[in-house]
């Protein structure tokens, strides 16, 4: 204390905070998410943002905490740190809504009670259609001759939360990257509203394998729900949309590709259905990195993407398509058999986009991004 230049009632509180948050009590709060590796603190702070106010399970989230310090070599979390980076780490204002029509009549905090005025994010319902609309791949070769949407919406709102356009019929991987999609809004513009369900809606003919959709849910700290068919009311831009949505692109694009036809997709929905919207800003470290969402290399992103492949480490290293890749804490898995998930082309080898399961170690997932 007498290095350090602390007054005597300085002292006594470092003493206070030795005795209940352990050695880590001596270094000043505002310091504290230096001391954890920066992976588990974004995924805290996924979980901050995501979800809106008074909607988050402390216990749920430091069960998930302590299984991802494990999977990654650390010791356990203690609930005073957790409380502490929850509560303390930045969340901008009016980030699940910003401020508009399209959320004026739905609230932002779970702890508001409002008589039938639904929560924002409470559940996302996953819907899918097709439009008869000739795709073309990568290489500018015929592909389908259909077009296939599923869109991601909180219905209680009436509003599009993402989607993903496949020229193949969708599967539960398909589901994975429109909640992908959904979440962190890879490598485009950022979508007017953010945030992470409560519930997750699917209909029973998308969930031919929602294994790893469940994965993510728990780290999402959210529930699966599988319904018959999604309860849909009359809305006008949705109906519009798929009716006249393949005469709209076919309007904009020769034979377009199924990333054409998703982008395409985003900006319509975006400008159609958040009229006159204010976004909260996405923090500039973020949009560095291309997301609206930390933890875009945590379990909670990884489980969402489809497998694509099997690989070993070796020397700390693993090898997927003649590129070599790493990651810290990869050497404990060292020899593991693992299976590769990944986003699909043209997103492959993207730096947000490659995660190994070691097969006989259950529920882990690590990112591994930096090329050798």
């Amino acid at each position: 204390a007498h290095r350090l230049g602390l007054t005597p009632e300085a002292t006594r509180d470092r003493l206070r905070q030795l005795i209940t948050y352990g050695g880590l009590g001596v270094v000043p709060k505002k310091d504290w998410a230096t001391a954890l590796d920066s992976r588990l603190v974004d995924y805290i702070h996924l979980i901050t943002m995501g979800h809106v106010r008074g909607s988050v399970d402390l216990n749920a989230l430091q069960i998930q905490v302590n299984q991802y310090a494990t999977m990654l070599g650390y010791p356990a979390v203690s609930r005073q740190l957790l409380n502490t980076l929850f509560f303390s780490l930045p969340k901008p204002r009016r980030w699940n809504g910003g401020t508009g029509e399209a959320t004026a009549r739905t609230r932002q905090r779970a702890t508001l009670t409002v008589t039938k005025v639904p929560l924002l994010h409470e559940c996302w319902s996953i819907l899918s259609f097709a439009w008869q609309l000739p795709l073309i791949n990568e290489a500018h070769h015929h592909y389908s001759d259909t077009a296939y949407v599923v869109l991601v919406m909180d219905m209680a709102a009436h509003i599009p939360m993402g989607c993903w356009v496949s020229p193949t019929p969708p599967t539960s991987e398909t589901v994975g990257l429109a909640v992908y999609q959904a979440v962190w809004h890879p490598f485009r513009k950022p979508w007017p509203i953010y945030g992470i369900p409560n519930t997750l809606e699917i209909e029973t003919a998308l969930a031919d394998d929602l294994t790893p959709i469940h994965a993510s849910a728990a780290w999402l700290l959210c529930t699966v729900k599988t319904v018959d068919r999604v309860a849909r009311r009359p809305i006008a831009w949705l109906a519009d949309l798929e009716r006249h949505g393949a005469t709209m692109i076919r309007q904009r694009f020769e034979t377009p590709t199924a990333q054409q036809v998703q982008q395409y997709l985003l900006d319509w929905l975006r400008t159609t259905c958040y009229p006159n919207h204010r976004s909260a800003q996405v923090p500039a470290t973020l949009r560095k990195q291309g997301v609206v969402h930390p933890a875009w290399n945590s379990p909670a992103a990884g489980w969402l993407l489809p497998s694509c492949g099997t690989t070993t480490i070796t020397n700390g290293q693993c090898v997927v398509q003649h590129q070599s890749y790493t990651a810290d804490g990869l050497e404990r898995y060292e020899g593991c058999a693992c299976s590769v998930r990944g986003l699909p082309a043209p997103y492959a080898h993207t730096r947000h986009g490659l995660f190994v399961q070691p097969l006989s170690h259950e529920g882990v997932l690590l990112h591994v991004a930096t090329m050798r």
